[in-house]
Order: structure tokens, then C-alpha cells, then sequence
């Protein structure tokens, strides 16, 4: 029993001395931006918005959170996507004020059900939800200890019946507590 006690005792010790070598446990960040993608989906905006962990000095856990718009492929009509990814994030200081990281995150899309008239005919586009997955570069440069700004490279896949493979351009504002 004493031994167990004792494990515990440094694993516990151990745990917190790996969070001692960042002041900063997590942060949260909302991005805009413009997005560019395959013949599925014309080009729009999107917005995203993701909390993420410390988990060690150079690794984070990142939950993230996104909305594209844009027009149908050949324009006929809007499709609005939601996003949510589970993303674990590499993460490398380089000055005392940024930061470049990279991402792979793997979860789900989503797009509502649409219907469009054309003169006669009407076509409906029934929602769907599928797996998705996403990779990403990004600096982020702070201007004080907590609040700075974040400028990042997207690339997302998502296979609806009509594949989507989008593109983006992110920037936004990002909150580290």
C-alpha cells in the first residue's frame, strides 16, 4: 500500500512539473477568413472558432468548431457546412511573443438540406453528415502575455456524395489563459 501511495505521490509531482514549464494552460481562438474549393463547392467565407490544452511543452489538444458558405459547384445555390474536429496540435516557440503550430484533425461535417427551383424543376439536396478531416499551419503572434492574433493555412477534406476538399485562409484573434 505504501508503494502505491507513494507511485501516486510521483506520477502527481511529475504531472504538475510538466505543466511548470509553461505559465499558460490553454487558449481559445476565433479566426475569419476566405475559402477556395474543389468544383463541389464554390469559393466563400468561413469562421471558426477552438479551444485547446496544454498537454505538454511542444503538444496541444485542440476541439475545433467551423462554418463555411459558399454556392454550390456551377453557383445554383448556397451550402452552409458545419465543422467539428478533435485536433491535436505540435507547437514550437520561437521568441518571446509567437508561436507556429500545425495541426491534423480528424471529425465530422455537416450540411443542411436545400431546395432549389429552376423554372419547372426542383431539386432538393438533402442534408448530410460525414467524416472529415483537416491540416493546418498557423503563426501566432501575442501582443501582450494573454491576447494576440493568428494567421493560418487550411486545407480540409470532406467526403459528402459530392467530395469537398476546401482550402482557407484564416486570420483572428486568440486568448491564452
Amino acid at each position: 500500500m505504501k508503494r502505491v501511495i507513494i507511485l501516486c505521490v510521483a506520477l502527481l509531482a511529475f504531472s504538475l512539473s510538466a505543466f511548470a514549464q509553461d505559465s499558460h494552460t490553454g487558449f481559445w481562438q476565433l479566426q475569419g477568413g476566405y475559402n477556395n474549393s474543389n468544383n463541389a463547392f464554390d469559393s466563400g467565407f468561413m469562421l471558426s472558432t477552438g479551444v485547446g490544452f496544454k498537454m505538454s511543452e511542444h503538444f496541444d489538444l485542440g476541439f475545433n468548431l467551423g462554418y463555411w458558405q459558399g454556392k454550390q459547384g456551377g453557383g445554383f445555390g448556397d451550402v452552409n457546412i458545419m465543422t467539428f474536429f478533435v485536433a491535436p496540435q505540435y507547437v514550437n516557440k520561437f521568441g518571446n511573443d509567437n508561436e507556429f503550430y500545425a495541426l491534423i484533425g480528424l471529425g465530422l461535417a455537416e450540411h443542411g438540406s436545400s431546395t432549389y427551383d429552376f423554372g419547372f424543376y426542383r431539386y432538393r439536396l438533402a442534408s448530410e453528415t460525414v467524416w472529415a478531416g483537416e491540416a493546418a499551419a498557423g503563426i501566432r503572434h501575442f501582443f501582450n502575455d494573454k491576447v494576440g492574433l493568428s494567421f493560418q493555412l487550411t486545407y480540409t477534406h470532406m467526403d459528402f456524395n459530392q467530395t469537398a476538399d476546401v482550402a482557407d485562409g484564416r486570420i483572428g484573434v486568440v486568448v491564452r489563459w
